[in-house]
């Protein structure tokens, strides 16, 4: 898997896992999102009385994560 500059290169690097790719590992966005993915949740159901909408909550923490990668520009 090779990563962009835009998914904050990876979360926790791990060397030499792929041939073609120094440095591989999950995304830093896609780590950021999933640690705002919790209390995402819980705020989108407390408005909504429950009820979710998983693409939007979805969206959300992805908005989240991108705000966090441009803070640590």
């Amino acid at each position: 898997m090779t990563m962009n500059n835009d998914e904050g290169g990876p979360a926790f690097p791990v060397v030499g896992l792929h041939i073609d790719d120094p440095w591989s590992g999950m995304p830093l966005r896609d780590w950021f999102a999933g640690k705002a993915l919790p209390e995402e949740m819980r705020r989108y159901a407390a408005m909504r009385d429950g009820a979710f909408d998983y693409d939007e909550v979805a969206a959300l923490t992805y908005k989240m994560a991108d705000a966090m990668l441009r803070e640590r520009g």
